[in-house]
């Protein structure tokens, strides 16, 4: 007996993992709810997984309050938040006026790269060099994945590097 296509079809559809099924919001959108949310300043956002479920982790300041949040990646919901304790190097930024000049709204910055670059950020990083604070942002482009320097004072564009 032969088993039509369409049954056959909707067994595969069933046995799909619900990822496949499911679109996630962008990490940009995600930064925006918990900026709206806290209102406070990201500085650093990525996705991963919470019991099982996705969700992005979003590092986020205001004032000297450093908060951690967790957005489910499918529906936006803030999950959880949290205050913890601050470590190594943000200690010193937290420490002076430093995060004052240098805390500000990250989701536009994003949106803008974005719109500019025709892809999707994955991934943004906070970094401090030599005194000067950044976001090294991972961005999906039609041409391929890159990493974006911006700095976080300013929002200028320092450094593209293209990764094959």
């Amino acid at each position: 007996m032969k088993t039509p296509l369409f049954a056959l079809l909707g067994v595969l559809a069933l046995a799909a993992p619900a990822s496949a099924q499911e679109t996630l919001i962008s990490l940009t959108r995600a930064v925006a709810i918990a900026e709206r949310t806290l209102a406070a300043n990201a500085f650093e956002a990525e996705l991963e997984t919470d019991g099982g479920r996705l969700v992005y982790e979003i590092d986020l300041v205001r004032g000297k309050t450093f908060q951690k949040v967790l957005v489910d990646a499918r529906s936006g919901k803030v999950v959880s938040v949290e205050k913890p304790r601050v470590e190594g190097m943000y200690r010193r930024w937290f420490d002076g006026k430093r995060l004052d000049r240098v805390a500000r709204p990250l989701a536009p910055l994003l949106a803008g790269l974005e719109t500019q670059s025709n892809g999707r950020v994955h991934e943004v990083g906070f970094e401090l060099e030599r005194g000067r604070a950044f976001y090294e942002v991972d961005i999906e482009t039609p041409n391929g994945v890159a990493e974006i320097a911006v700095d976080a004072a300013t929002g200028q564009r320092l450094a593209l590097a293209l990764d094959d």
